[in-house]
């Protein structure tokens, strides 16, 4: 094959490829997406059974914020700072304090209000000037993020009140809504809130909470977060309607209905500037800010499509928090599979929609315990594997047979050993080739016609793995499908106690391991079959040509590998079924080959 068109043959892949990367896309709904956001997004306060254990709290996580002891800084050096500079510290007057930094709603819940906690204290008894302490409560790190950000921009700051006031509604929508549908909650919420529990907003017990915070990690520690997690899902109302705050249902002209996730915090804005005035609320330039940083967030996300409705997802390092409520894709597969085609693309409905309800249906039916998701990845793997053999069946028999006839071609590559210079023999060399081609019925565009249909294939196979929901619940040794090998082993954090390192680890190895295997044993066969070829002379040519065919294995191995580490586990665990799945094949079809031509030539 001429350099030039084996050029452009790769360019072209290339670009279908690029094309197809980029134009696979997301299965989520605009339930599913106002979920994601309300996750990145949530209600910024936290809310407790009684003040003394929200101060015990605060006062624990500025220790934590700050590296500081008990010995170092004590409550009473605490000062909560609200809005027009306004400032009070615990040991001055510890009721203007709680006051401040509290709000009780009622006699068995309370919550922190916004602003900022901070002490100034000589941490050595050697140093001469104090040094000053601070961290944000009663926002959430979404909030402080923005806060960051447009400060660095010199953009104005919405005030501490504005966000009492964005919750304050959030939480009357959440409770509107809870009522009206009397699902998650036996007894309605009163519309002051009245007899609102913390159980009631979390699905588990403040008391829960703080033991599961102080228990080491274990065993009875796992049973516990189980068991909360379990609550949270069953009865948690900010986990199940705090997405209300992002989805607003707009109706056109027509009747037409679409959804806005940036409606409603719009309207409420406009409704609270009209209170606390126009310098108290986001201006438009924070909007922006806060529009393109919610946007950045859930731009990634890609694991909406299962088959039940449920909580998945790994949003965060907190268990109690790292999933949200997703909306079944697959209870009307055959009609579900239709509108695949139509809402999301040809490719999406060919492969990626099927292979991931095969990862759902599978991962369900084996348990959803991680062992389950890895066997239904290592069942999808070889489906995928034997219906691409099945599909490239003629192209796959035309390769092995390439590769049988490498003993051949050696001998005509040193009967021609000066064709990588001399044009006659290069045109020799070509003639006598395609004629050898053409008696064992072997097409040299095989490879690239292979590669043409994996290239897609391994497209849809990513993002069937990235849009398979449970792939990115339950471990697998600490292990999360859905995380990158990569941020396993560069997280420390716990190491090296925390097991999914050692996990990670061992499958980056693994795979590593099949894919350079399934290289190196078609090469030693080949080496095997060519070591009756006498070499009379070096052909250039054929040493130059062994080179190419040696870097491009390696680079391709190579480039596997570093996809490994940064794509999702689960590609990993495909990679390595396939690598395995690829070196049986070429076991078998060389010894079915070998065997059919040695009674051909009898």
């Amino acid at each position: 094959m001429k350099k030039s068109i084996r050029n452009t043959l790769i360019a072209t892949i290339g670009v279908i490829g690029v094309g197809i990367f980029t134009s696979c896309n997301s299965f989520c709904s605009a339930s599913d997406t106002s979920h994601f956001r309300y996750a990145y997004d949530p209600i910024n306060t936290t809310f407790y059974t009684s003040t003394e254990s929200g101060l015990d709290d605060i006062y624990n996580t500025f220790l934590s914020n700050s590296g500081l002891s008990e010995s170092q800084v004590t409550l009473g050096d605490l000062t909560f700072n609200y809005d027009d500079n306004s400032s009070v510290k615990y040991s001055d007057n510890s009721e203007e304090f709680l006051a401040r930094a509290f709000t009780t709603i009622n006699d068995n819940l309370v919550c922190v209000n916004p602003g900022t906690l901070s002490a100034s204290i000589k941490v050595n008894e050697t140093d001469e000037n104090e040094t000053t302490y601070s961290y944000f409560i009663g926002l959430s790190e979404f909030t402080t993020s923005l806060f960051t950000t447009a400060q660095n921009s010199n953009i104005m700051l919405p005030s501490y009140a504005y966000f009492e006031e964005v919750d304050k509604k959030t939480l009357e929508l959440i409770v509107e809504t809870a009522n009206k549908e009397n699902r998650i909650i036996s007894t309605p919420i009163a519309e002051d809130f009245s007899n609102l529990t913390f159980e009631n907003l979390y699905g588990y017990s403040e008391s829960e909470l703080k033991s599961y915070r102080s228990m080491e990690n274990g065993a009875e520690k796992d049973i516990l977060e189980d068991t909360m997690i379990k609550k949270r899902e069953q009865g948690s109302l900010l986990a199940h309607y705090g997405y209300l705050k992002h989805y607003s249902v707009i109706t056109d002209e027509n009747g037409n209905e679409t959804v806005d996730y940036y409606q409603r915090v719009k309207d409420w804005n406009d409704e609270i500037g009209a209170t606390l005035g126009s310098s108290a609320v986001m201006s438009n330039n924070f909007i922006k800010i806060y529009e393109t940083n919610l946007n950045n967030r859930v731009a990634s996300v890609q694991t909406c499509v299962t088959v039940e409705d449920g909580f998945y997802g790994n949003l965060s390092n907190d268990p109690l928090n790292s999933t949200v409520l997703i909306e079944g894709k697959a209870e009307d597969f055959w009609g579900d599979w239709g509108r695949a085609f139509t809402e999301h693309g040809f490719l999406e409905g060919l492969l990626v929609y099927p292979i991931a309800v095969g990862i759902e249906n599978l991962s369900h039916a084996l348990g959803m315990n991680g062992w389950g998701q890895i066997g239904a990845v290592l069942i999808m793997t070889i489906t995928i594997r034997l219906l691409f053999m099945a599909i490239t069946l003629p192209s796959s028999l035309s390769q092995q047979k390439m590769q049988l006839l490498q003993p051949e071609l050696a001998k005509l590559q040193q009967k021609y050993p000066n064709s990588d210079t001399n044009q006659y023999d290069k045109q020799r060399l070509l003639q006598a080739q395609r004629a050898l081609y053409k008696k064992h019925k072997v097409n040299m565009w095989t490879p690239f016609l292979v590669m043409i249909i994996q290239f897609p294939l391994f497209i849809s196979v990513w993002n069937a793995f990235r849009g398979s929901a449970s792939l990115s619940s339950d471990a697998v040794l600490g292990l999360k499908l859905s995380d990158s090998i990569w941020s396993v082993l560069s997280n420390f954090s716990g190491w090296p106690s925390n097991p999914g390192w050692r996990t990670a680890l061992v499958l980056i190895i693994l795979m590593s391991a099949a894919q350079i295997l399934s290289i190196i044993i078609p090469n030693l066969l080949n080496k095997r079959r060519q070591k009756n070829v006498a070499k009379t002379v070096v052909s250039e040519a054929q040493t130059k040509q062994a080179k190419q065919t040696k870097y491009m294995q390696w680079g391709m191995t190579i480039f596997i590998v570093i996809m490994g580490f940064t794509l999702p586990a689960a590609m990993g665990v495909y990679w390595f079924a396939g690598a395995i799945f690829s070196i049986l094949q070429t076991i078998i079809m060389q010894a079915i080959l070998t065997k059919r031509s040695k009674k051909e030539r009898k």
